[in-house]
C-alpha cells in the first residue's frame, strides 16, 4: 500500500466515514483497510499514516 493511500485512508477515517466506504473509495478489501487502521492508530487513538512503514515486528521473514 502506497504512503498516498494510507494519507487518504487517514484522512477519511478522522472524517468518520466507514471503512466499508474506505474500502470502495481506495478500491482496497475491507479487512485491508481494517488491518492498516489497526497498525497505524497511535496511543491517542489517531491514526497516523506515515507511522508503519516496515511490516509489523511479528511477521517473520521467508526461509530461503
Amino acid at each position: 500500500m502506497s504512503e498516498d493511500e494510507r494519507i487518504q485512508i487517514a484522512e477519511l477515517r478522522r472524517d468518520g466515514v466507514s471503512v466499508a466506504t474506505i474500502a470502495e473509495q481506495v478500491n482496497r478489501a475491507r479487512s485491508t483497510i481494517c488491518r492498516e487502521l489497526k497498525r497505524n492508530v497511535g496511543s491517542s487513538c489517531a491514526v497516523r499514516p506515515h507511522g508503519v512503514l516496515l511490516p509489523p515486528p511479528n511477521v517473520r521473514a521467508r526461509p530461503p
